[in-house]
């Protein structure tokens, strides 16, 4: 937080990461709870914190709709099933201090309009 002045190669590489096929599950759940913490304390009154907020608005679109596909190509139900209700969990945390409009987008892309029943069960 305090190396704001960063945030946009900070945002880019969380993001590059979480977009990665090579990236395994454990790995990009435990990137999306580091956006977790780092989407909470932009919220601190530290200089130009505010601008992670909008640069992950910018990029997880994408990355939702690419979990989406990383879920859908799991080869076991039950391996979809748990990562997709991490996924919502993160996306109800979010809730609580993001724009709720915009975590409803998120849980959009997630889903999709293809065969959403199977994203999560």
């Amino acid at each position: 937080i305090e190396r704001a002045e960063c945030a946009e190669d900070i945002v880019d590489i969380i993001a590059g990461s979480l977009v990665n096929a090579e990236t395994s599950r454990a790995s990009k759940l435990a990137r999306l709870y580091v956006v977790s913490d780092v989407l909470h304390n932009s919220a601190a009154p530290v200089k130009g914190v505010q601008a992670y907020r909008g640069l992950f608005i910018r990029v997880l679109p994408h990355v939702f709709e690419h979990l989406k596909e990383y879920t859908l190509a799991m080869s076991s139900a039950s391996s979809r099933t748990a990562f997709a209700r991490r996924i919502f969990a993160v996306l109800d945390a979010w809730g609580d201090f993001f724009l709720d409009d915009f975590t409803q987008s998120l849980r959009q892309a997630f889903i999709g309009p293809r065969d959403s029943a199977n994203a999560t069960t």
